[in-house]
């Protein structure tokens, strides 16, 4: 993935689980046929999330939270993705971080 630079406390990620059988981590609400239940999302949508840190924004203070570290981030803080170079990434920031991977 190329090199990206976000501001302020924002953190860029990806998530480490998909959900609902969606390898790109988006949330889908599909019936076995393929019907499309509007832009409802499954309950793990509801739940805190672990993510890799892809960047870091120049005010992000908590040393730990560095490119490729993994993150617990809060039920919900998280921005749509966005594609960078084909792989999806989403946003949140610093204080929405719940806790960080002891190495």
């Amino acid at each position: 993935m190329r090199n990206i630079r976000t501001l302020g406390n924002k953190i860029l990620f990806q998530f480490l689980e998909a959900t609902s059988k969606n390898k790109r981590g988006t949330f889908e609400n599909k019936t076995d046929w393929g019907f499309d239940i509007g832009n409802s999302f499954d309950e793990t949508a509801k739940l805190p999330r672990w993510g890799v840190v892809v960047a870091i924004g120049p005010d992000v203070k908590e040393e730990g939270i560095v490119p490729g570290v993994k993150v617990f981030i809060e039920e919900l803080k998280w921005t749509n993705s966005v594609d960078v170079d084909g792989e999806p990434v989403w946003q949140t920031d610093e204080d929405c971080i719940l806790g960080i991977e002891a190495i």
